[in-house]
């Protein structure tokens, strides 16, 4: 498969403004990525310390693992992505950082501590990239 940013479809300002969520939403309802998740993102897509920060904050709706009870969070998307989805890591940096607004479907997530998949599928607000549930 071609992962290649430059074909990626991004919708418009208002197209993606159906799918922002709202603070009070995101704050009762996902987890937000702190600095140590940040860092292991960075890391993970071989990003400079920092590089993240500008496009932020990163969210992915609140699920704990249903093995080992560790907490999902944005790195845990990440490496699903890399992982699972056979995504190159330069291909995820940009959908993180580029300037398209991209809406794709929820996604499952795999836990980083003991490898279980998400009994359902993650939900997520991050920057240009949102969660449109309608294509679940």
């Amino acid at each position: 498969m071609d992962y290649d940013y430059e074909l990626i479809e991004s919708v418009n300002d208002s197209e993606f403004e159906k799918f922002r969520i709202s603070e009070e939403i995101l704050e009762r309802d996902y987890a937000r990525s702190d600095d140590a998740d940040l860092h292991r993102i960075e890391r993970l897509l071989g990003l400079e310390d920092g590089a993240l920060r500008p496009r932020g904050p990163y969210y992915l709706k609140i699920e704990d693992c249903r093995t080992c009870g560790k907490a999902l969070q944005v790195s845990d998307f990440v490496l699903t992505a890399l992982n699972d989805a056979g995504h190159p890591r330069e291909f995820v940096a940009q959908v993180l950082l580029g300037d398209k607004k991209i809406a794709q479907k929820p996604r499952h997530v795999r836990c980083s501590s003991c490898g279980t998949l998400s009994s359902g599928r993650a939900q997520y607000f991050m920057g240009g990239y949102a969660c449109d549930d309608q294509k679940a």
